[in-house]
């Protein structure tokens, strides 16, 4: 399990979506793409893209979504968190 790691991700945003509670809470769930890239030769060349998820909350949440699109280039900083998942049993 991860403790409170602070962390700074630089990146695109793959998708967004804000939502309301039910208690009316604005949340917004956020996806941004990490691409680092390395010069090789005369040229610069992609590296894996890694997917980063992000949640807001309240009123961070209400200014992403309003401001915000698919595709912008973003500075998202936070506290990192593992999460389990399964997937068809395993």
């Amino acid at each position: 399990m991860i403790g409170d790691i602070e962390t700074t991700v630089v990146g695109n945003i793959g998708d967004i979506e804000l939502r309301i509670t039910p208690s009316g809470v604005p949340v917004v769930k956020i996806s941004i793409a990490c691409t680092p890239r390395k010069r090789e030769d005369d040229k610069w060349v992609d590296g894996v893209t890694t997917w980063v998820r992000g949640t807001a909350w309240r009123d961070l949440a209400d200014h992403c979504g309003e401001s915000l699109n698919k595709g912008d280039r973003v500075i998202a900083q936070g506290r990192l968190a593992e999460r389990e998942y399964e997937k068809d049993g395993e």
